[in-house]
């Protein structure tokens, strides 16, 4: 298995490495030095290139063993945004065994659910094209019975994957047993309570102990992160070191927090939304006990929209991710980087705008391929020519935020080019206090 895909794009080229996890983007001179290595085969390669650069091949595991350890993909290349995306969100079913006040499926309106083939065909496709990243969730996919068939299917395709669940069907041994052999990324676990009450008021039912108990089990049989996921909201915001002792008591790997977001049943009750406020005083809250009593427990990860949040132990604050964006222009990563497929094969933009905006029934793999869908589908050239505003574009956090989320901006201030209402200048970065 190669360790990296290289992939042609605008700037240059799209590295993903397969053991950090991570995009890195060269430059054209760069990307054709491993382009004319990989046509060549060139086995001696020290008439070709200095000393230096090829310690740095070697060193960054490009060349091992005198093996060439990459892939090179180009299906040709779109100006300004990537040739391709950078990662698929695929909704395996809109089953689930759960009704959550704030899930962003529940109007789903499929008809028909792409057929197992279907679905084998969409990941040929993620390959062929160099996306080597897929993250799946519902609906609870464990409900389809050829779900771990899937996933076998995702690994053996090279493809890094994650899978989202709430957990509680994870209590069948045969079922362990196989997942003890999977190498997925991680697999996250959905949460959002630090006790039955909480659980249930989010949840419609009492389930922590059941998820308790399938998770010893998995930790006892399974090598990959096991992570629990939080979605902030009133009914939890408040109680975090209450969260913090479950995560911890769990035995979790990692706790990825995220806001709720306006989308699904979200939008039929308004009173589940969070401010911005009251999300940051979670954040300040969890990072301060975390550092405390828990850091050597689990990692903790922030999101706030589509920008990661790391803390800054030197300077005591949660800050945003310095990352360059791989596309030009205004707006977030829905339809730039991310693309969405629910269950019946319809491409969306992103799982939290309205269907209006993002989901075109045209614009589904059974009629067209992955490739056309990116390349011509019309609201992804919709959000690829949003103009954005001015504030925006003189802010400092700009690069790591082109505008914040499009959703929580359609949401509340009815149009898309505005900036985000929870502009990170506003709120970021926190301040940790730790006396």
């Amino acid at each position: 298995m190669e360790r990296y895909t290289v992939r042609h794009e605008f700037f240059g080229g799209l590295v993903y490495d397969r053991n950090q996890d991570a995009n890195i983007l060269i430059d054209d001179e760069f990307y054709e030095l491993l382009n004319y290595l990989k046509k060549t085969n060139e086995k001696d390669i020290s008439h070709i290139l200095n000393l230096e650069d090829i310690d740095f091949l070697k060193q960054e595991k490009f060349l091992s063993d005198n093996k060439l350890n990459y892939r090179m993909v180009d299906s040709g290349f779109k100006e300004n945004t990537l040739s391709a995306p950078g990662r698929v969100h695929f909704y395996y079913t809109s089953k689930c065994n759960l009704n959550c006040t704030h899930c962003f499926t529940k109007n789903s309106d499929v008809k028909r659910e792409m057929t197992f083939s279907e679905k084998i065909s969409m990941l040929d496709q993620m390959y062929e094209l160099g996306v080597n990243e897929i993250l799946i969730g519902g609906g609870e996919p464990f409900i389809q019975s050829d779900f771990p068939d899937f996933v076998e299917e995702c690994l053996k395709r090279n493809i890094i994957t994650k899978v989202f669940t709430n957990g509680l069907l994870l209590n069948d041994k045969k079922l362990v047993e196989r997942m003890s052999k999977w190498s997925i990324k991680y697999l996250s676990i959905s949460i959002d309570g630090a006790d039955e009450e909480e659980y249930e008021k989010v949840r419609g039912i009492k389930g922590l102990q059941k998820i308790k108990e399938n998770l010893k089990y998995l930790k006892e049989n399974c090598d990959f992160t096991i992570a629990a996921s939080i979605t902030v909201n009133p009914y939890n915001y408040y109680n975090t070191k209450k969260i913090l002792e479950l995560i911890a008591d769990f035995g979790f790997d990692r706790l990825k927090v995220r806001p709720v977001k306006p989308a699904g049943n979200v939008l039929k009750n308004k009173d589940i939304f969070l401010t911005a406020e009251q999300y940051a005083s979670f954040i300040k809250n969890t990072q301060k006990i975390w550092n405390r009593q828990y850091k050597e427990m689990f990692t903790l990860d922030f999101s706030w929209g589509d920008t990661r949040l790391v803390y800054n132990k030197d300077k005591n604050q949660v800050e945003p991710l310095d990352i360059t964006y791989p596309y030009e222009g205004y707006g977030c990563f829905a339809g730039k980087v991310n693309i969405v497929f629910d269950s019946g094969g319809n491409a969306l933009t992103c799982g939290f705008l309205p269907d209006d905006l993002s989901k075109n029934n045209e614009d589904n793999l059974q009629f067209k391929s992955l490739k056309e869908i990116w390349e011509t589908g019309q609201k992804f050239e919709s959000l690829r020519n949003v103009k954005g505003n001015k504030v925006c574009e003189n802010c400092k956090y700009y690069s790591v935020c082109r505008g914040g989320c499009m959703a929580r901006n359609l949401f509340i201030n009815r149009d898309i080019n505005l900036p985000d209402p929870w502009c990170l200048n506003k709120y970021l970065p926190i301040k940790i206090d730790f006396t």
